[in-house]
Order: structure tokens, then C-alpha cells, then sequence
């Protein structure tokens, strides 16, 4: 994929805001397309009503695109972001659920949301995402206000369509947030989080996947209408990481 004459390229240290041509509502099955291509730490879109929300709105407006060593994140002067990964917005499975603990919190974005299981044996939680994936990195958020054992000690697998085990790993840390590198050639469709033994519960903030990039350039597929149903939009703006030289290039912008 190469860009075309609509490509939008950022320069440096850079906030660039777009009008359109005419308003756009999200509705729940409203999907964003894009193809990106960057050479600096992190960039980020935002989409708005109007240009005030940028700073003023506690809504998330805005995805953030972390390169692959995920080392840098936007300062907190920058608005709010979620942080754009392989697994956001994706369906989920789960072998049990409590009230309020909905297997999708684990994938919206926000680690101050949690999936939590009943007391059980054996519980598990995967998130599917619909075509196999070259996997590379696991960030795992554990629920702060769970229970001492929950993901102390756990399993992590990835699994093909066909829900043939790729990858398997077991894990045991007190960290916050787990982070697994997965060895080289890994594809999956789906990464199942699980605890072994009787009387166990599972509590997960947030989990985030990264795949492999090879190419140069990314392809973006957002599930917008779950985090903005019913929102308008008029402007969106490109954000590039402050202080940092290099270029990205946003192409191939569609709604859909």
C-alpha cells in the first residue's frame, strides 16, 4: 500500500485539525479505516464536535498509536487517549461473569473497568480477534482491588481458529501490570488468561495485544461505534508526540 493524494502527513512537533466536508454521526456499528505509517514513539487522532472538547470534554475522544518498543506515551497536556491495540473493542468469552464484571471491560480501553469471574475451578477468559495474528507482546492489567490470588499465578494461551493451542506460557508475578514478550512466528486468533485450581476467581483491568510489524505501514481498524454510539463528529485532529523529530503519515481515511 502506498499513500495517495489524500494522505495526511505529520512533520515534527505537530497538532493538526481537519474539518469535514459534512457532519458525522457514530452509531454502534460504525467502524474507522486507516493506514499508518510513522517513524516517531507515539501519534494519535482524535475526533470531535467541535475543537473545544479537545481540552475541556472528560470524554476519550482520541486513540493514541504507541510504536512497537511501547516505551512512550503522551504527556499529560496532550487530551485523553485510548491506547490503541489488537484486542480493543474485540469479543470476548469467559467461563463466568459477576454483576458488573462484564467480560467486554477487559477490552474497552480503560483499566479502571474490570471483568471479574465467580468463585469457581478453573476460570478463564479469552478475547477473540476474528483473523490470526502475528502476536508479539501481552500487557496484562490486574484488578488492584481483587482478591490476593487473582492472576498471581497464571496461564496464558494462544489459540488458531480452529482452537488449536500456538502458544502456551505459565506466569507468576505480583506486578500490576504483567507484560509477556511471545517468541518469534506466533499467529493466533484468540489469547485465553486462565487460573488453575478449585475456588479461584479471576479479575482482569484491562488486556492488551500487540502483533508484529513487519511493513513499515499499518492497517488500522477501529470499532468506533462501541466507544463513540451516537456521538457527532466535524473535526478530527492529528497529534504528533512533542519534542520528537520524524514524520507519520495517515492514508486510505474511511468511515464505515
Amino acid at each position: 500500500m502506498v499513500p495517495n493524494p489524500s494522505t495526511i502527513s505529520v512533520y515534527g512537533n505537530a497538532w493538526n485539525s481537519y474539518r469535514l466536508s459534512s457532519s458525522y454521526t457514530f452509531d454502534s456499528f460504525s467502524k474507522i479505516r486507516f493506514a499508518l505509517a510513522m517513524t516517531v514513539p507515539v501519534v494519535g487522532i482524535c475526533f470531535t464536535e467541535n475543537l473545544a472538547m479537545m481540552v475541556s470534554d472528560d470524554d476519550i475522544n482520541c486513540f493514541q498509536f504507541p510504536s512497537q518498543s511501547l516505551s512512550s506515551t503522551w504527556g499529560p497536556d496532550l487530551p485523553r487517549a485510548y491506547r490503541y491495540n489488537i484486542a480493543l473493542g474485540k469479543k470476548t468469552l469467559c467461563s463466568s461473569s459477576t454483576s458488573g464484571g462484564d467480560s467486554s471491560n477487559a477490552v474497552d480501553g480503560r483499566t479502571g473497568t474490570f471483568y471479574t469471574s465467580e468463585l469457581e475451578s478453573d476460570p478463564w477468559y479469552q478475547v477473540n480477534l476474528g483473523q490470526s495474528c502475528l502476536i508479539s507482546q501481552i500487557f496484562l492489567y490486574k484488578n488492584p482491588s481483587a482478591v490476593s490470588d487473582s492472576v498471581s499465578e497464571f496461564v496464558v494461551t494462544i489459540v488458531d481458529n480452529d482452537n488449536v493451542i500456538k502458544f502456551q506460557n505459565s506466569t507468576q508475578s505480583s506486578d500490576q501490570v504483567v507484560k509477556m514478550i511471545v517468541p518469534k512466528n506466533v499467529y493466533g486468533s484468540g489469547v485465553r488468561i486462565s487460573i488453575r485450581g478449585d475456588s479461584k476467581v479471576l479479575s482482569i483491568g484491562e488486556i492488551e495485544l500487540y502483533d508484529a510489524q513487519d511493513d513499515p505501514v499499518r492497517e488500522i481498524d477501529i470499532p468506533s461505534g462501541l466507544f463513540f454510539d451516537g456521538r457527532a463528529v466535524n473535526y478530527i485532529t492529528f497529534i504528533q508526540e512533542h519534542g520528537e523529530a520524524g514524520v507519520s503519515q495517515f492514508y486510505n481515511l474511511a468511515f464505515v
